[in-house]
This record gives structure tokens, C-alpha cells and sequence, in this order.
């Protein structure tokens, strides 16, 4: 693992050194994002997944190391019911389901060729229920919470939607 860390770190330096066109703060969140994917548990990678599929979509999205930390995973693991599974694999499954209901939304509204200003855009995006994208959207998160989608760990689990605002 260690080895890896500096291998990235080299490539890192290499980049940066020849690249003057992407910000610091690209840099860093690449950096980040690397370092996040290395951790090879399924909570980790389905939590990458889930950022990537609202950074894909917002000019300036938030950092992975926020949206993916100990902390914010605990705080949503909370928000799980029964409290006996509020566990890594009942949110590993969230994250999955979410990032299929995340995916369909950015390929309906085309975000990736008109993306939102923040993450908090986005949110409010697929939480209006004008448009036929933030519908499908909502039914889609709305089977999510209720534990009745396709992720079969989710069955008998709920999840109040106000906690992903």
C-alpha cells in the first residue's frame, strides 16, 4: 500500500509539473479520489461511485474526501431504520442504488454537457418534480428509501430522504 501511495505521488508530481491548465484544487481532488480508491472496501468504492456521479454533473463539486468521510458515512448510516441495520453493507447498498437513480437523472437532463453550479443545485435539481428527469428520479430514490428496489439487503430497511439534501 505504501508503495502504491508513493507511485501515485510520483505520477502526481510528474503531472503537475507539465500540466498549467488544471486548477489546484483539480489536483488535489484527483489526488484524494486516488487515495479513496485505494481503501478496497465495498462501503469506500460504492461511496466513490456515488460522488462521482454528482461531481460528474456540478462545475464545482465538493470534495470526495467530504462526501466519502468516516463522518458523513456515519451520519447517514444514522438515518438508516431498523437501527440494527444501520451497517456498512446496508449503506454500500444505498450508494449503489442511489448512483443508478444519480446516473439515469445526469443522462435525462444531459447534465454532463449543461452542468449545475454545486452539489447543492444539483439536489435541489432532481428535487423539483416539473420535469420528467427529476420524476423519474424520485421514483426511483423514493423505491431506494423504501427498501423496495432491486438491492435485495435493502428489503426491510427505510431511509428518510431529507437526510440527502
Amino acid at each position: 500500500m505504501r508503495t502504491i501511495l508513493i507511485y501515485i505521488s510520483l505520477i502526481l508530481l510528474i503531472i503537475n509539473c507539465f500540466d498549467t491548465n488544471t486548477s489546484d484544487t483539480q489536483k488535489q481532488t484527483a489526488l484524494v479520489s486516488l487515495v479513496l480508491t485505494q481503501n478496497n472496501s465495498d462501503l469506500y468504492k460504492a461511496c466513490h461511485t456515488f460522488y462521482e456521479t454528482e461531481s460528474s454533473c456540478t462545475t464545482t463539486p465538493t470534495s470526495v474526501s467530504t462526501t466519502c468521510s468516516t463522518t458523513e458515512m456515519n451520519r447517514l448510516k444514522g438515518g438508516i431504520s431498523p437501527a440494527a441495520s444501520q451497517t456498512d453493507a446496508i449503506l454500500t447498498e444505498y450508494y449503489k442504488c442511489w448512483s443508478i437513480c444519480n446516473s439515469t437523472f445526469n443522462s435525462d437532463s444531459k447534465c454532463l454537457s449543461n452542468q449545475f453550479s454545486s452539489q447543492e443545485s444539483y439536489r435541489a435539481a432532481q428535487r423539483i418534480t416539473t420535469t420528467y428527469e427529476s420524476q423519474k428520479w424520485e421514483y426511483c430514490f423514493t423505491k431506494c428509501n423504501d427498501g423496495q428496489s432491486d438491492f435485495t439487503l435493502l428489503s426491510g430497511t427505510t431511509y428518510p430522504v431529507d437526510l440527502m439534501k
